[in-house]
């Protein structure tokens, strides 16, 4: 029982990690999406753009976010779990930085169009990190319905995830 109440506090732990994630991704999304506005709104009226340095804030944030996922257990059958997830944030980051770049050089069409597509992955590893937590909160929930002589199987599997990469 000690045992399974460990596998299952490290289960509740990663699945902390992940809400926590999901939160910081989901903030990234809609600052992106206020950003991808302004640069509209710049972009039709001719004022100011908005800050290149906002934009270059968000891709630190999602290449950081990308480096987190490296810990997560995130299970290989979600997609290609957090090895996909960490190539969404890092996709993310690239484009914001591009889209921070041509903020600086005026080119707010090709910016707006960089921030969509890094908003456009966000969503997609947002998604892809539901689906984990989904997954996550089912293998829970089956554990705790199952007969004891189940826990160290369970325990076994939850450890061997939570190494994968």
């Amino acid at each position: 029982k000690e045992s399974s109440s460990s596998s299952s506090s490290e289960s509740e732990n990663s699945d902390e990690q992940m809400k926590e994630l999901l939160a910081e991704i989901e903030q990234m999304l809609a600052e992106q999406e206020e950003l991808n506005e302004q640069l509209a709104t710049a972009e039709e009226s001719n004022e100011t753009p908005p800050s290149a340095e906002a934009q270059a804030q968000l891709g630190q944030r999602s290449s950081q976010a990308a480096k987190t996922t490296s810990g997560l257990p995130i299970l290989s059958g979600t997609q290609g779990g957090a090895e996909a997830l960490a190539a969404l944030l890092r996709e993310a980051a690239n484009l914001q930085g591009q889209a921070s770049g041509r903020i600086q050089d005026q080119a707010l069409g090709q910016a707006l169009q960089f921030g969509t597509e890094g908003e456009a992955t966000l969503t997609d590893a947002a998604e892809l990190l539901r689906a984990a937590l989904g997954q996550a909160d089912r293998i829970l929930s089956e554990a705790n319905e199952l007969p004891a002589g189940y826990a160290p199987l369970i325990e076994n599997y939850l450890r061997a995830i939570s190494y994968e990469e």
